[in-house]
């Protein structure tokens, strides 16, 4: 009998990228948890998530299980530059670079940052300013149209920087009162087409591979109520700390 071997590349968030080796093409798109395979080889999965460090690349962990060897991989869903990065220094150009055009469509832009927030934090500060940007720039879109339906309620976006409910990780969020997106509306806009691999929106869909790449999730809340109307974007990022562990001082939130 042929010893079969498999590899599974998995996303730092669980999804499998791609399968070879006689792998089921089907586990695609699935977690190691969700596919029919051996006990031991999702407990060696949940072993590689876990354990995996914010700077390697590439970690892997083999097991033999049902007759096979079963090589799996966690790699960055795109490769990362990481660097100790100020996390207030980043939201602060990033934001106020958008400041004008917020000024000059009535729009309220401020930067929250909560007190026990890290100084520095080791992540790719390029593509995480630039998915704040993007947040920021889909979000003016959204609450400036309000302006043109004559709406007289006060048009706000924030930018909020805090810890997150676990150690080790914060969440920056970037929240309008806009008119809230549809939930069927949502969904086409994250969903890939298979063929082609794009969507309909396609900076979130990228956003969302830059915050997987650091082994951290992305979550979209929005609602159309004429009461409870706006969305809010959150990036929840497991980051490596300055080495001193230090927190950044309370500061007040930009205008």
């Amino acid at each position: 009998m042929k010893y079969e071997r498999w590899l599974i590349v998995l996303r730092p968030d669980g999804i499998i990228m791609s399968v070879s080796g006689g792998a089921p093409l089907a586990f695609v798109g699935a977690t190691v948890e969700a596919c029919d395979v051996a006990a031991p080889v999702k407990e060696a999965a949940a072993k590689l998530l876990s354990s995996a460090t914010a700077h390697a690349w590439i970690e892997r962990e083999i097991v033999e299980a049902d007759g096979r060897e079963i090589e799996l991989l966690r790699t960055e869903a795109m490769p990362l530059r990481r660097s100790m990065t100020p996390l207030f220094d980043l939201l602060a150009r990033t934001t106020e670079t958008l400041m004008a055009q917020a000024h000059s469509t009535s729009v309220s832009l401020r930067l929250v940052v909560g007190h026990d927030l890290p100084q520095a934090a080791l992540l790719d500060g390029e593509k995480i300013a630039w998915g704040i940007a993007s947040l920021v720039g889909s979000a003016l879109r959204y609450v400036s149209g309000k302006a043109a339906q004559g709406s007289a309620e006060e048009r706000k976006i924030q930018v909020v920087a805090s810890v997150g409910e676990h150690e080790g990780e914060i969440v920056l969020a970037v929240i309008d009162n806009g008119p809230g997106i549809e939930p069927q509306r949502l969904e086409a806009m994250l969903r890939r087409d298979p063929t082609t691999k794009r969507a309909g929106g396609l900076a979130l869909v990228l956003l969302d591979d830059v915050v997987a790449a650091h082994g951290g999730r992305m979550v979209i809340e929005s609602s159309t109520s004429a009461l409870d109307h706006g969305t809010t974007v959150k990036l929840i990022l497991p980051v490596s700390l300055s080495p001193n562990g230090a927190r950044a001082r309370s500061r007040r939130p930009a205008r």
